[in-house]
């Protein structure tokens, strides 16, 4: 569901300025650029580690909450868009889009 999440994201985010964001995973996530962190702890890796840091909290959301967060991932600054859930993970990415 989170990759479904983060197309929905690249499909808007192309709608609305004709640019084209990558989907991409751990591996080959660029270095110096932002980062859009789809998906909640579960789902994502690099967001479990965001709340492990403390840098992001998800503990206590309701089963459709969800959090927007810019973060510093080693020094390359990351947006976290998920929730305590993969509805809560589809309504932050909607959300998101909503503030574009």
């Amino acid at each position: 569901m989170a990759r479904f999440a983060a197309e929905e994201l690249q499909r808007y985010v192309r709608m609305i300025s004709g640019a084209t964001l990558p989907v991409v995973s751990e591996e080959k996530a660029p270095s110096g650029r932002l980062l859009i962190l789809i998906g909640g702890p579960r789902d994502n890796p690099w967001s479990a580690d965001a709340a492990c840091r403390g840098q992001a909290n998800f503990a206590g959301l309701p089963p459709e909450g969800f959090i927007l967060k810019m973060i510093d991932r080693d020094g390359q600054p990351a947006l976290v868009v998920g929730g305590s859930g993969e509805a809560g993970t589809m309504y932050a990415v909607y959300d998101l889009v909503e503030r574009l």
